[in-house]
């Protein structure tokens, strides 16, 4: 979403990088009546450029066409809010899984994202999900028709709302457009009014109850449905969290359909992108262990949890690998009494901090550091390697509880904690031979 308007001066890009368990292209019908309700037709996305992510080579009134904003704003929150909207949209058709998000980057071009779809029409509803306003276009563009019969035509350079609103319910096209985020308010505000285009908006903080009932009411109203934000077949209000439907919606969604779109979410990836939620960390650990060459199958639980514990740790700040591999200073003990465990952890770290889990952190100063752990003080040497960690704390404590992937914290061996002897004075000492 940032950088100057510019026209475009390349073609968009068509690269279809579509999974190898893609659906084939065997089932198209152009009768409108015979694709299944809520079939996705194709699923796009764009930045300055568009690229083609999955077509089902179906098309009809009853196909859903996604298009995906993925310029460079779309991490962290925005990241997460539009993976569940494209859960919500994707959960049980044929779509769900066989795409993968390309890492967000560059602007946003919304207008060719739009004219790539008009180009090669499916006929069904377009969804497009973004998390701001157009910043690519600049030129002439369609917003009518003069008296006489011909093309009324406005200057766009970017950032004008109402323009882009014009021209999109001047192509005709049924246009259904999520805005995420606080960025994104703007521009779906304007589109408010329009024939044939259906606007809502969710914000940073949205729970799945909240993305997954602003989505269904959106569909609901694009669609026909009855609604008081829509009067006459044209949207007059903002479809938000507190409208009374969506706010219906919520009430009536049951927590097994919650718990669906929880567990699709995990399906719905974004290349290289923040770890947001707990499946994205899970699937990051994942990939480190399986390329750890010694065989460590036996272990893998206690070793997760030990350093779920320590990352929990680094959330708040530079901490010290050595809280968990340390011979005499760890904050746990050696699970089974397995001799390689402390090595093992330490090499995983430095493995770990070559991903997006982990930041090496510069090493403990000279003079050292000392941890507190269930009442017990733990003390470093100057020079130990550290590591921070960027990930949301409640990511890796929400991990930490999943028994199927890691030991739980309460079963871990607690460490031995050797106490000094203490030296006798002299004095004391004499005393002591004469007694």
């Amino acid at each position: 979403m940032s950088g100057p308007s510019q026209t475009p001066s390349t073609p968009p890009n068509k690269t279809k990088p579509v999974p190898p368990n893609a659906p084939k292209k065997n089932c198209a019908t152009n009768d409108g009546g015979t694709t299944a309700v809520g079939s996705v037709s194709r699923v796009v996305a764009f930045n300055h450029q568009v690229t083609e992510l999955f077509d089902s080579g179906l098309t009809g009134a009853n196909t859903n066409e996604l298009v995906l904003d993925i310029s460079a704003s779309v991490s962290g929150p925005n990241a997460l809010l539009l993976r569940t909207a494209v859960a919500v949209m994707t959960r049980g058709t044929n779509a769900h899984g066989q795409f993968v998000i390309p890492k967000p980057r560059g602007r946003t071009g919304i207008i060719n994202a739009i004219r790539h779809c008009t180009t090669t029409p499916k006929g069904g509803t377009i969804y497009l999900f973004t998390d701001g306003e157009e910043n690519c276009y600049n030129g002439s563009l369609e917003v009518g028709t003069e008296p006489d019969g011909q093309p009324k035509l406005v200057h766009f350079s970017g950032y004008n709302a109402e323009v882009l609103a014009d021209h999109l319910q001047h192509l005709g096209v049924k246009v259904c457009i999520l805005g995420i985020g606080q960025a994104a308010q703007p521009m779906v505000a304007a589109m408010i009014g329009r024939k044939n285009v259906f606007v809502g908006h969710i914000d940073h903080g949205a729970d799945i109850r909240a993305v997954t009932s602003v989505v269904k009411t959106l569909k609901h109203i694009s669609k026909g449905g009855t609604n008081s934000a829509t009067r006459g077949g044209t949207q007059h209000a903002l479809l938000v969290t507190l409208n009374v439907e969506v706010q219906e919606s919520i009430k009536n969604l049951s927590q097994n359909e919650v718990d669906q779109i929880e567990d699709a979410v995990k399906d719905v990836i974004i290349a290289n992108s923040d770890i947001v939620c707990p499946s994205d960390l899970k699937r990051h650990i994942q990939a480190v262990l399986n390329k750890y060459d010694e065989d460590i199958s036996a272990h893998v639980k206690d070793i997760n949890a030990a350093l779920l514990l320590a990352m929990h740790a680094m959330c708040d700040g530079p901490m010290p690998a050595a809280m968990i591999t340390s011979k005499h200073s760890a904050v746990i003990g050696v699970p089974g009494g397995w001799r390689d465990f402390r090595r093992t952890c330490n090499r995983l770290f430095s493995q770990l901090a070559k991903t997006d889990i982990l930041n090496r952190a510069a090493p403990v100063p000279e003079g050292g550091m000392t941890v507190k752990e269930n009442g017990n003080d733990h003390r470093f040497a100057g020079g130990c390697a550290q590591y921070s960690c960027d990930i949301p704390k409640s990511v890796v404590a929400n991990l930490a509880e999943d028994e199927d992937f890691c030991t739980s914290r309460q079963d871990l061996p607690a460490p031995k904690i050797k106490k000094r002897k203490r030296s006798t004075s002299g004095t004391a000492a004499k005393k002591q031979r004469i007694d």
